[in-house]
């Protein structure tokens, strides 16, 4: 139990209701007499309707196909599973939808209203990885650093940043993003509280297909430049097209405070972890080296 002062900016943190377990709603879907479809997931790596693919697949959960807006239909199967687009679907087939996506509620209403209504969401990140590594022993943690977390709170510029704490401390205490969701903020990791302007340099820590790069590009044309650090060798070439036309550097390392080799463990998409006995190999450094390296190997590269 938390115990908050009254005088604490966090007082209104509280134990509101959550989302079902996911495990609970393996169980129910593993009874329902019904093709189940993922709304989503088609996009690979740490996406959430990924992690749920993963998750059933794992848990013999049999999965028909994926259902996207036409818009992002860029595929005919995912994973040996047909891809349809949502616009021509008919929707007289009784079947169940697993929700892929965040934002749920605003999800969940559109579907209701286009005629499907056995909906179900797992969200699997917090439940498969989020509780065990993350959530578990951290109210406890709050309470005894409860004058650090408020130094914290005060050191924040602007009101939008600080309900982003809080929403995000409801999530770490009490398993319930309600509060963080409602934060969010339209110009997603640009918004206009960073004050950004003209020579602007940005470090993606983790680029993956140079989406962010893209969104920064856009947001920000008058950037000085892009480092991009990326030790996926399996998403590379697709990150390099990506961002092709952009002043962009790709390192192929991840970021950590040293030079060192890591290794990983992977269950499900999005969720690997740091461990000694991991299959996954990745050379890292601090963000200091390379970009020192890096800058060295443009300035003496030939022109």
């Amino acid at each position: 139990m938390l115990s908050i002062p009254q005088s604490s900016p966090f007082r209104t943190i509280q134990d509101t209701k959550t989302y079902p377990d996911s495990y609970v709603v393996l169980e129910q879907l593993k009874k329902i007499n019904k093709d189940i479809y993922i709304f989503g997931g088609i996009r690979g790596g740490m996406s959430l309707g990924s992690m749920v693919r993963d998750f059933c697949d794992r848990n013999s959960v049999e999965i028909k196909g994926h259902i996207v807006n036409k818009a992002f239909k860029n595929l005919t199967h995912f994973r040996g599973k047909e891809v349809f687009a949502l616009e021509e679907w008919d929707t007289s087939k009784d079947v169940a939808i697993i929700i892929g996506m965040a934002d749920v509620k605003a999800k969940a209403k559109m579907l209701k209203n286009l005629g499907f209504y056995n909906l179900f969401f797992i969200n699997t990140f917090r439940d498969v990885s989020y509780l065990k590594g993350c959530t578990k022993g951290f109210a406890e943690y709050f309470n005894s650093h409860l004058c650090e977390f408020e130094s914290t709170y005060y050191l924040l510029a602007d009101n939008l940043s600080r309900e982003v704490m809080k929403g995000y401390l409801q999530d770490r205490i009490y398993n319930n993003y309600d509060t963080l969701t409602s934060t969010q903020d339209s110009n997603a990791f640009f918004s206009d509280v960073l004050g950004l302007g003209v020579n602007e340099v940005m470090i993606d820590c983790g680029a993956y297909d140079g989406d962010t790069c893209l969104a920064f590009a856009k947001a920000v044309p008058n950037y000085s430049h892009i480092f991009a650090l990326e030790p996926d060798t399996h998403i590379l070439k697709k990150l390099k097209d990506n961002t092709a036309s952009l002043r962009c550097s790709i390192i192929p390392k991840g970021a950590y405070h040293k030079q060192e080799i890591l290794y990983f463990s992977e269950e499900d998409s999005g969720t690997s972890h740091a461990t000694s006995n991991g299959n996954i190999k990745i050379e890292c450094d601090s963000i200091d080296n390379l970009l020192s390296r890096e800058r060295e190997r443009e300035r003496t590269e030939p022109i």
